[in-house]
C-alpha cells in the first residue's frame, strides 16, 4: 500500500524516477517491466514550449493533454536532422518512381508482410493466421517464454545460436521500414495501419528484458534503429496520433535503457552506435544526454576490440566488416548532418573500414564472401552482399564527401534516396574526386593480404587467407578457422573470377556446418588430419614483400595428424599481374607418408578443359588461363562440380543460395619433407610451363 501511495505522490510531483534503476531491479527480481503513460512525460526535456506543456498536462494528470502537445511538437520539429524529414515524402517520390523496378521488388516484400508472411535469413517462408508470433523458430514451434537470465540459464549447454538467429533477424523489425517506405512511395493508409498494429502487438508481448528477443544486444540495436526510421516515415500519417507516437517513445526509451545497460556489461560496436544514434535522435529524452556522453567514452575501446589498426574486422569476414561499416557510418553521417564535429574522428575510421572492405572486394564488383554470412543490417535488405557493399560505399561517399568512394562505387543505387532525399543523385554526381586508396591491403589481425594492379573492372586480384595475428590456443582454436579457410586463395584475373571463396550462408545451421568441411576452399590439405584444424600459432603469421615483378605473400599453419603429432604447412605466392602469371609453394614439413592434395575451388562460369600431367585449361568469358601443378612424383587428378556429399564445389551466391562450381583436386602420396608447385599464367601466347628449378629459382630471388 505504502509503495503505491508513494508512487502516486511521486506523479503528482512529476518525480523524474531513475528508470535504468528501476529496469535493474526489475531484471534482478527476474520480472517484466511496463512503462505507463505518464513515466515518459517525466523523462521528457522542456527544449520546446511544446514539451513543458506536455509535462505540465502530465503533472495535472492531464495525460491526453500531454500525449497531444508531444504530438505537436514532433510535427514541428527541424532539428535534429535524422536523414529525411517527414514533409519531404512527397518530394521524393517523383525521384523514386524513375526506378520503378526496384521499387516494385519492394512493394512485393512488404505485400509478404502484410500477409504476415516471414522467411528470415532464406529459411522457409512461414505465413501466420492471425496474431503473429514473435517468438517463432520458423520450424513450427516457439521459443520459451521468459526473463532473459532464466532463459539463458536454461538453454546453457544445448548451443541453440544456429536457430536462433532465424527468430532474430524477425524480431530485428527490417519489414517495419520496408512498410514505411511503401507508404512513402503509394501514400496508402494500410501499410501505416498495419505497422501500428504490430508494433502494438510486439510492445505488450516483449517487456524490456524478457524473452528470447532481448538476449542478443545486436538484435536490440537494430531493432532500435529500425523503430525509429519506421517512426519518422509513418510520422506523416493521420494514424500517428497522440497515443501511438506515445507508444512508440516509450518503446525506444525501454530500448536505449537496454542498450544503455549492455555498455556496462560488454560494450559492443553495434550497442555502442545504436545509443549514440537514439541520443542523437532523441534529445527530448533526459537520459540522452548521459547516453550520449556514455556510447561516446566507450566508442573508441569498442573499435579497438573488433577491428584492427586498419579499420578490418579482426574475424576477416566480409559479412562482419559491412556490419561494421554501417555501425560506424550511422553515428558520422549524423553528426556531420547536424554539423557537429564530434563525430569527425569516427568518420575517419568509418572512411578506413569502408577501404577495407574494398580490397576484400574483387574488381568485377562482387564481394567474395569470406567467413560466416549474417543478417542484411539496415542497408542491406533486399539485395545481396555485392549490392551491399555498394550501398555502403555510395553512403558513405555522400556522408563523408569522399569521392574516391563514389568512384568506387558506381553508379549510384536507389537506396541512397531513402536517407539523403531528392538531391542525393546531384550531390553524388558532383562530389570531387580524391585519391583512391592504395591497391594492397595487409591485415595481420584478421590473417587477410589481397593485392591488385588497379582499381578498374578489368584489373587482377589475390587474395590469401592465413592464420590471424591473436590466434586462440589449440584447445580454444575455433571452427571457423577450420584448416580449409586456412592458406585459401581468390583470384581475380583481368576482372575475371577464377578461384573464388565459398563464403557461408547467413542463418547457420547444417548447409554452414558443410561450408566448413572438406574442400570448399583453395587450399592446400593433408588426407587424415584432425578436424577442426588446431594450430600453435607459432611462425605461422602473414607475411608481405613487395619484389621487383610482383609482390611476395606467405603463411603457414600447423597440420595434425594425431593429438600430439603436428606438421608444419607452408605456403608462399608469388602473384606477377604484369607479366600475367601466379605461383603458389607448399612446403611440408615432418616424416614419413602423407597424401598431400592440392584443391581449387573455381568460380561456377569457368570450363575446365583436362590436360593430364600438363595441368589444365581455364575457359571463361573473356579468359583464357593454364594451371599447371609441379609435384616431386606422379601425381592425379578429379573434377567434380557441385557434388554434396561429401558437400564439395559449392559457393554462396548473390541470392543467398548454393551454387554449384567445379572443384579442381590433384594429390598423391608424398614422403615427407616435400615442396608442391602450382603454377598459373593467363597469357595466351605464352604457353611456356616452368620447370621445378625455375620455379624454386623464381622464389629465391
Amino acid at each position: 500500500m505504502f509503495k503505491g501511495l508513494k508512487k502516486r505522490v511521486k506523479t503528482l510531483l512529476g518525480h523524474q524516477e531513475d528508470l535504468e534503476a528501476r529496469l535493474s531491479e526489475h531484471a534482478h527480481e527476474r520480472l517484466p517491466l511496463t512503462l505507463e503513460e505518464h513515466d515518459l512525460y517525466f523523462q521528457l526535456n522542456p527544449l520546446t514550449a511544446a514539451l513543458e506543456e506536455a509535462r505540465a498536462a502530465a503533472r495535472a494528470q492531464r495525460l491526453h493533454e500531454a500525449s497531444e502537445h508531444l504530438l505537436e511538437h514532433f510535427h514541428d520539429r527541424i532539428r535534429p536532422l535524422f536523414f529525411l524529414h517527414f514533409t519531404e515524402c512527397d518530394m521524393l517520390r517523383p525521384a523514386l518512381a524513375e526506378r520503378r523496378e526496384e521499387a516494385n521488388r519492394l512493394l512485393g516484400e512488404v505485400d509478404r508482410a502484410l500477409h504476415h508472411t516471414f522467411g528470415p535469413l532464406g529459411v522457409e517462408e512461414q505465413s501466420f493466421q492471425g496474431a503473429i508470433d514473435w517468438f517463432s523458430d520458423f520450424k513450427g514451434g516457439s521459443w520459451m517464454y521468459g526473463s532473459v537470465e532464466d532463459l539463458e540459464e536454461q538453454l546453457a549447454g544445448t548451443s541453440p545460436e544456429a536457430a536462433i538467429q532465424v527468430t532474430w533477424e524477425f524480431n530485428r523489425h527490417g519489414h517495419f521500414v520496408d512498410m514505411g517506405r511503401a507508404y512513402w512511395l503509394t501514400g496508402h493508409e494500410r501499410f501505416a495501419s498495419e505497422f501500428i498494429v504490430q508494433m502494438v502487438d510486439w510492445s505488450e508481448r516483449n517487456p524490456p528484458l524478457f524473452g528470447v528477443n532481448w538476449m542478443d544486444p545486436e538484435t536490440v540495436a537494430h531493432r532500435t534503429l529500425n523503430w525509429l526510421l519506421a517512426m519518422h516515415y509513418f510520422l506523416k500519417s493521420a494514424q500517428m496520433t497522440a497515443d501511438v507516437l506515445g507508444r512508440v517513445l516509450r518503446t525506444l526509451l525501454l530500448h536505449g535503457l537496454a542498450l544503455s545497460r549492455s555498455l556496462h556489461d560488454r560494450p559492443r560496436l553495434c550497442t555502442t552506435s545504436a545509443l549514440q544514434v537514439l541520443a542523437l535522435t532523441l534529445p527530448e529524452l533526459v537520459l540522452s544526454k548521459k547516453w550520449l556522453r556514455q556510447s561516446s567514452v566507450v566508442f573508441p575501446t569498442c573499435i579497438q576490440n573488433e577491428l584492427g589498426p586498419d579499420a578490418l574486422h579482426k574475424s576477416g569476414s566480409s559479412a562482419a566488416q559491412r556490419q561494421a561499416c554501417e555501425w560506424l557510418l550511422l553515428p558520422a553521417a549524423l553528426h556531420r548532418l547536424n554539423q557537429m564535429h564530434t563525430g569527425d574522428a569516427l568518420a575517419a575510421r568509418a572512411q578506413e573500414a569502408l577501404e577495407a572492405l574494398c580490397h576484400l572486394r574483387a574488381p568485377n564488383a562482387l564481394v567474395p564472401e569470406i567467413g560466416p554470412g549474417q543478417g542484411p543490417g539496415l542497408l542491406g535488405r533486399c539485395c545481396g552482399p555485392s549490392e551491399h557493399t555498394q550501398r555502403l560505399l555510395a553512403f558513405g561517399a555522400l556522408a563523408l564527401g569522399h569521392g574516391a568512394l563514389a568512384r568506387l562505387a558506381g553508379e549510384m543505387p536507389m537506396e541512397m534516396l531513402w536517407w539523403f532525399g531528392p538531391s542525393a543523385q546531384s550531390r553524388y554526381d558532383s562530389l570531387s574526386d580524391t585519391a583512391l586508396p592504395p591497391v594492397g591491403g595487409y591485415y595481420p589481425e584478421a590473417g587477410l593480404v589481397t593485392v591488385r594492379d588497379g582499381w578498374e573492372s578489368r584489373s587482377s586480384w589475390c587474395l590469401l587467407r592465413g592464420l590471424p595475428l591473436e590466434a586462440p590456443s589449440r584447445s580454444a582454436f575455433p571452427p571457423l578457422l577450420a584448416h580449409d579457410d586456412l592458406l585459401s586463395l581468390a583470384l581475380t584475373l583481368e576482372g575475371e573470377p577464377v578461384l573464388v571463396e565459398p563464403g557461408g550462408p547467413a542463418a547457420p545451421g547444417s548447409v554452414a556446418q558443410a561450408f566448413a568441411k572438406l574442400y570448399c576452399h583453395s587450399a592446400p590439405r593433408v588426407a587424415g588430419e584432425l578436424e577442426p584444424a588446431q594450430s600453435s600459432g607459432e611462425g605461422h603469421r602473414l607475411t608481405v614483400e613487395q619484389r621487383r615483378d610482383g609482390l611476395f605473400m606467405g603463411g603457414g599453419r600447423d597440420v595434425w595428424m594425431g593429438s600430439e603429432r603436428a606438421f608444419r604447412l607452408r605456403r608462399e605466392v608469388l602473384f606477377q599481374p604484369e607479366k600475367k602469371r601466379l605461383a603458389v609453394r607448399d612446403s611440408l614439413e615432418g616424416e614419413g607418408e602423407v597424401q598431400l592434395e592440392e584443391v581449387l575451388l573455381l568460380a561456377p562460369h569457368i570450363d575446365v578443359m583436362m590436360r593430364g600431367d600438363m595441368g589444365c585449361l581455364l575457359r571463361g568469358r573473356r579468359l583464357q588461363a593454364r594451371i599447371h601443378p609441379v609435384f616431386p612424383t606422379r601425381f592425379r587428378y578429379e573434377m567434380h562440380k557441385g557434388r554434396t556429399q561429401p558437400f564439395a564445389g559449392w559457393v554462396w551466391s548473390e541470392n543467398g543460395r548454393p551454387v554449384a562450381t567445379q572443384r579442381l583436386r590433384y594429390y598423391c602420396r608424398i614422403t615427407l619433407p616435400a615442396v608442391v608447385y602450382l603454377w598459373l599464367g593467363w597469357e595466351p601466347g605464352d604457353p611456356a610451363v616452368p620447370r621445378a628449378e625455375e620455379l624454386e629459382r623464381l622464389f629465391n630471388r
